[in-house]
Formats: structure tokens, sequence, C-alpha cells
């Protein structure tokens, strides 16, 4: 037996185009693999590149080769990122996760004839860009998204990470940094300034983005009736 499903109308192909994909979205489901595969490849660039750098200096003076080391993680050549490129995955991440909420949130008020999602943006100067959306979705849209309040609060303890990253140069202060992270051996904080230490604090990040618009779409589906599944022999 066959199991497929058929979205009964173009909202509906529209709302899960942003989690699957469809003919004018690429959707997060492909975002985030895309995501995960630029972080491998990253890690396998840089551990060519290290080999290449232990391999090219060898002739040199014992003088070059001190400096020389002294500018890559000699200690730990194999696993070593750049801060600054894990920092950017980070951020463009980010980007994605408020993006695509806005165009959930503009969809869903279109289509039921709601109250203008950048209109009520706008006026919700108290909330951030993730979480307006689920103040929009909750309280003007009333869909029950109580299952992914987890997923959601996950993600807005990276919202302090990635204001200091991109307006304040790196520098955080102890009180604002979320107590999950304080403990993460991925992620430094020393000297008051944020340091990712590890890939894999971005992979949960992009992992956690997308269990919670799989999660999200699905409960759509569900909540307004938008998907028929149908079997085959």
């Amino acid at each position: 037996m066959i199991t497929g499903r058929i979205f009964k109308n173009k909202f509906a192909a529209d709302l899960n185009s942003i989690y699957y994909g469809g003919d004018s979205n690429i959707g997060i489901y492909f975002d985030t693999i895309r995501l995960h595969q630029f972080l491998k490849s990253l890690h396998t660039k840089i551990q060519q590149d290290n080999i290449a750098i232990l391999d090219d200096i060898k002739g040199e003076s014992p003088e070059i080769q001190s400096s020389m080391l002294n500018q890559i993680d000699i200690d730990n050549t194999l696993y070593y990122f750049p801060d600054l490129l894990l920092k950017s995955v980070l951020l463009i991440s980010y980007s994605i996760l408020e993006t695509k909420l806005k165009e959930i949130c503009c969809l869903i008020g279109t289509e039921y004839g709601l109250k203008d999602y950048v209109k009520y943006r706008h006026k919700a100067t108290g909330k951030c860009d993730l979480m307006a959306p689920k103040e929009y979705l909750s309280v003007v849209v009333k869909a029950d998204i109580s299952g992914v309040d987890k997923l959601w609060l996950d993600l807005f303890n990276y919202k302090e990470i990635r204001k200091a990253i991109l307006h304040k140069g790196s520098e955080i202060s102890q009180e604002v940094i979320p107590e999950v992270f304080k403990s993460d051996p991925n992620i430094s904080f020393a000297n008051g300034v944020v340091t990712i230490m590890d890939p894999k604090f971005i992979e949960v990040y992009i992992d956690k983005i997308d269990n919670l618009f799989s999660n999200l779409v699905k409960s759509f589906n569900d909540q307004f009736n938008l998907v028929e599944i149908i079997s085959t022999k």
C-alpha cells in the first residue's frame, strides 16, 4: 500500500512549501540540509588546508615555522574552525528563521482575512521578530501552537548570542547569557566575548529550526484541515 497526501487548495500548498519546498519556495527542510552540508564541507576544507600548511612549512627555518604554527590551532588542527565563519552561519540561520515565520504569518493572515501581519508587527514594539509571530498566531489567528512552545522558547535563547555577534562585536555581559549555554562546551564567553568553539553549536541550532517548522506546519495542516491522506494498493 502506498500512502500519499493531497493539498486541498493553493493556500495549503503554499503553506506546506515553506517547510517542504515547492515551485517557488526552496523550503526550510532543504535550507537546513544545505547548512549542515556547508558545515561538513567547511570542516573538510579546513582539515585539508591545515595539513597543506604544515606540509608547506617543513622546509622553512625554525623561526618561520614557529611563527606560522602560532597562526593556526596547531593543538587541534583537524577540528579548527574559523570563529567568524561559524558566527556567519548562525546569523544566516537566524535570518531564515525570522523570515519564514513572517512568511507564515502573512500567508495565514491574508488567507483568512485577518489583521495584516506587517502592520501588526510595527505596533508590537515590545516583541522581537521571533516572538511577535508567536503572539500573532496565538492571539490573532487563534491557532493552537502549544505543541511547539518549548521549541520556540529554545530558539529564543539564541537571541542574545545573535545580538552580541551582530551589534556588539561579539561582546556580551554575563547577566544576559542564557543558563543553558553557560555549561555548553561548544561555545565560550571567556572575557565577555562570544566564541563558537565547535560547529556542533550551530548544528543543534539548525536542527531546532527544522523541528519548529516541521511541527508548526503539521499542526496547521491538522487544525485547518489542509491535507487529505490517500492510500492506494
